[in-house]
């Protein structure tokens, strides 16, 4: 979960006076470059896209839907702690912007908008493992990215 999905469920913006609602279909995909600066520094760029629908219910009953889709791009500081041959631990900080846009349907109430401002991502502690070409990292955090981010970084 990131930072705009923390906000989202703790908002009262949504459409009132619905029995329930439900978040659905969300995907995320994050995407980084970065440069070795020296031994410890890289810095690059960090891109965040996620999308979600809110279904809202009477009852048992579909009554509408909002669509939101959230970018953000970052500029992005690795500090490395620790680096082995196969085992590399860091942290990291990005800065930038993030636009969030939301679409209603059938709601009764418009939640159309765009939304933008400032984007973050603060990891306390990275870890990645493999050789020099592939390596899989889990980072914890906390901003657009999330809390928990997992993938594989190719080095080319």
């Amino acid at each position: 979960g990131g930072y705009v999905e923390f906000v989202d469920a703790f908002s009262s913006g949504g459409p009132a006076s619905y029995d329930s609602s439900q978040r659905e279909g969300r995907l995320q995909v994050n995407a980084r470059a970065d440069r070795q600066l020296d031994r410890r520094f890289r810095v690059g760029v960090a891109w965040t896209w996620n999308r979600w629908t809110d279904a809202y219910y009477s009852g048992a009953t579909r009554v509408g839907t909002i669509d939101n889709s959230v970018h953000s791009l970052m500029a992005d500081v690795t500090l490395r702690w620790y680096r082995g041959e196969h085992v590399e631990l860091y942290s990291a900080l990005a800065a930038g912007a993030g636009r969030w846009s939301q679409s209603g349907d059938g709601i009764g109430t418009s939640q159309d908008g765009v939304q933008s401002g400032f984007a973050f991502q603060l990891r306390y502690f990275g870890i990645n493992a493999g050789n020099d070409r592939v390596r899989a990292f889990v980072d914890l955090g906390i901003g657009m990215e999330g809390l928990v981010v997992g993938g594989v970084t190719l080095r080319f």
